[in-house]
């Protein structure tokens, strides 16, 4: 399943109607937090057969994809969002922090660059 046409267009007048009502202070429900604006950023798709996810893999012409996790429904966490959330609770409370991500990121981003040779085509190269 090839990406909508309209999708970009539909992500950036969300993005723009978001950033134009925080702006403005006026009040826009919780449509833009949590998981609930989840599908308008990220398309899904399920195949039925082993044939059927090669001819969808087909369609991507050497692009980068999600791999996917259990749950469809499920936000999509970078390892740096993994590694700098913390969270506490007990019966009576609950917290939910963020460790420094810049501080966080030096040794994620030092693992990235040892491994990324081996998924990058030459073309690729420039990305260092």
């Amino acid at each position: 399943m090839p990406i909508p046409p309209d999708w970009s267009q539909n992500l950036t007048t969300f993005v723009a109607e978001w950033k134009r009502k925080s702006e403005n202070g006026e009040y826009f429900g919780d449509e833009y937090l949590g998981d609930k604006p989840f599908h308008r950023f990220v398309v899904v798709d399920r195949v039925e057969s082993w044939d059927s996810f090669l001819r969808w893999i087909d369609e991507l012409n050497d692009r980068w994809v999600f791999r996917g996790q259990r749950e469809a429904s499920w936000s999509l966490e970078t390892s740096l969002d993994r590694a700098v959330t913390r969270e506490q609770s007990s019966l009576n409370s609950y917290s939910l922090w963020h460790l420094d991500r810049k501080t966080e990121m030096q040794p994620l981003l030092y693992r990235f660059r040892q491994y990324a040779h081996t998924y990058l085509t030459p073309a690729d190269e420039r990305l260092e």
